[in-house]
């Protein structure tokens, strides 16, 4: 009796709860699925079997396993396994489902041939969750199941108008007859939602007869419809019709009405692949007065089409209520609008600093070779601002380029990021020293924190070309380590780049160091460059005249100008007041007049100066 009950527990009870328990595993998503089981059957079980050892010898020692105690703990443990079955009976559905939702499944092993799965799609094909419609959509569309159409052909006359639209989308693509006749039925609904949806999939699926009706809808007042309808004119119908269409965007992209203006662009933009509709009223939409009438005209730029466009859509990223619509025309513009950051960046002043920057987002975004070459060739910029996006734009590009495509790093050849590093480091030791010299005296205040700030700015410029060379995802991590408080984190990164750089890349170290007084740090700096022993005096006239293009900020040159009237015996009326407002070529532009400013304030609290007086009043009554 005990063999056959042995033999009957492991035929029936271990093989149904094997098969049970594998079962429960697939609701588990794949990654973690073989760590449930191993954590299950390897930790789990034998666990279970341990404390029910001891719950057994414990009953032994105490009240006894005779009588009904034995029986008792065993129906209260039938009773929990009852209620652990409930739970996991729901639950499995419920994270299976959410698994199905997640894509966390392969789509492979969603089978809809059989009758139990062909009756869980039909189920969300009626549910009212537009998530759920499309799984049973996509699992039809992957499985080819004959009955798709159908379903498709029934969801896209009823129901809703978010799930009608994506059937009658999809049908499009299946069988373009059924969906041209469903779209002729919704012409004349009274949703508008549903007539633009109708005429837009009878443009994609309609024939010429269809024009006519078409024509009727691009007189409703809704503009959806009549974007709708103007892009389906376009698609199916003839010469004649096309003539029409053009008429039609030139009334409205001549209107008073911006909101018609607006559409006009609408109408261009669904109309992008069109070589017949002409396109050059979208020059003068895009420098349209209205904001919201020149971004619905640059999100209809399409090159190469619109190549023309570019050039005035560079003079609306100089606006922000533009230049995100302007950033996204150039960069779908992709290498056509390359030159145009090409120009920024070689001519000064070109379109100032606001679109220079931008520029080089979109190169950054563009990617690719040229943009490459191009981010390269600028590496040692003479705005040092700009020449930090430049880097920064230049690593995130690296960062990003296939394995198949040469690395942005390696094409920036070895003498350009030598350069720019010892550039760097030579202006730093400038910095630094001038620190030095301006020491304890308080009227240099000013100055001192501009200075702070330069030594900053050179700090994220030398990381930044150290980011070329050893790759973002390694210095961003010292970065993050340098400018945390805890001096651990400092060692650490310093040591890591004690170990990594050398030849000129050691030189960074120099700039890199934190907690480093500036006397110090100029005597490190002394070991791979050199700086001009000056006066304070000297340093600051240095700072204001810029006579080398060594500083190029005219906030520096207003921070000197001010110290320069606060020094004793420094004469003010001997600095050479043209090169002090002119700027250098090189020098970052001054839109907001700091430094005409500066000076007109000083002239205010001092007797009157008399060289190049001539000169500061123009400066001053503009």
């Amino acid at each position: 009796l005990i063999v056959a009950t042995r033999v009957s527990d492991l035929t029936l009870g271990d093989g149904t709860a094997r098969a049970a328990v594998g079962a429960a595993y697939q609701a588990v998503s794949g990654p973690e699925r073989l760590a449930a089981q191993a954590n299950v059957e390897g930790l789990g079980v034998p666990i279970a079997i341990g404390f029910s050892g001891v719950v057994l010898l414990v009953m032994r020692a105490t009240v006894g396993t005779d009588g009904v105690a034995l029986p008792v703990i065993t129906s209260v443990v039938v009773a929990l396994w009852l209620i652990v079955a409930v739970l996991v009976y729901r639950g499995y559905g419920v994270n299976l489902l959410a698994n199905l939702r997640q894509r966390v499944l392969d789509p492979v092993e969603v089978e809809v041939n059989s009758t139990g799965s062909y009756a869980v799609v039909q189920r969300l094909l009626g549910s009212t969750d537009l998530r759920d419609v499309r799984l049973a959509l996509d699992a039809l569309t992957a499985a080819k199941h004959p009955d798709l159409a159908a379903h498709l052909d029934r969801l896209a006359g009823s129901g809703d108008v978010r799930g009608r639209r994506e059937a009658l989308e999809r049908l499009v693509r299946v069988e373009p007859a059924r969906a041209a006749s469903i779209a002729r039925r919704g012409l004349g609904d009274p949703d508008a939602r549903i007539r633009a949806m109708s005429v837009g999939a009878l443009g994609l699926a309609g024939t010429s007869d269809d024009a006519p009706a078409i024509a009727e809808v691009a007189l409703d007042d809704d503009d959806d419809v009549k974007l709708a309808a103007a892009v389906a004119m376009s698609q199916v119908g003839d010469i004649s019709r096309h003539v029409e269409l053009q008429a039609r965007i030139a009334s409205l992209a001549h209107s008073a009405l911006s909101r018609e203006r607006i559409l006009a662009g609408r109408i261009l933009g669904g109309c992008a692949g069109d070589a017949s509709i002409d396109r050059r009223v979208l020059k003068a939409l895009v420098g349209d007065a209205d904001p919201d009438v020149a971004n619905a005209a640059l999100d209809a730029v399409h090159c190469p089409a619109d190549v023309d466009v570019l050039a005035h859509a560079i003079h609306r990223l100089a606006h922000r209520e533009t230049a995100a619509a302007a950033v996204d025309a150039l960069e779908r513009s992709a290498d056509l609008s390359l030159p145009f950051v090409i120009e920024a960046l070689e001519t000064p002043g070109a379109y100032g600093r606001h679109v220079t920057e931008r520029l080089i987002r979109v190169a950054r975004t563009v990617g690719g070779p040229r943009a490459t070459a191009i981010l390269r060739d600028h590496v040692s910029h003479l705005d040092r601002d700009l020449g930090l996006l430049v880097m920064t734009a230049l690593a995130a590009v690296s960062a990003s380029a296939s394995p198949d495509t040469p690395d942005a790093s390696a094409g920036a050849s070895d003498r350009a990021i030598n350069n720019a590093l010892l550039l760097d480091v030579q202006h730093a030791a400038n910095v630094v020293h001038a620190l030095v010299l301006l020491d304890g005296f308080a009227p240099a205040d000013p100055l001192r924190s501009a200075l702070r700030d330069e030594i900053g700015l050179l700090r994220r410029r030398v990381l930044a070309t150290l980011s070329l060379r050893h790759g973002a995802g390694s210095i961003d991590h010292i970065a993050a380590q340098l400018s945390a408080h805890g001096t651990r984190g400092h060692a650490r990164a310093l040591e890591w780049l004690d170990v990594t750089l050398s030849g000129t890349d050691r030189s960074g170290l120099a700039v890199l160091e934190p907690g480093v007084g500036s006397g110090a740090r100029l005597g490190t700096l002394a070991r791979y460059v050199t700086s001009d022993s000056k006066s304070a005096a000297d340093v600051v006239r240095d700072i204001a005249e810029d006579r080398r293009d060594a500083w190029r900020r005219p906030w520096l040159s207003a921070c000197a100008l001010v110290v320069a009237s606060r020094l004793p015996d420094f004469a003010f009326d001997s600095l050479n007041l043209d090169l002090v407002l002119a700027g250098r070529p090189a020098a970052a532009t001054d839109p907001d007049e700091i430094v005409p400013e500066t000076l007109h304030a000083i002239r205010r609290s001092r007797p009157p100066i008399p060289s190049q007086g001539t000169r500061i009043e123009a400066k001053d009554t503009r």
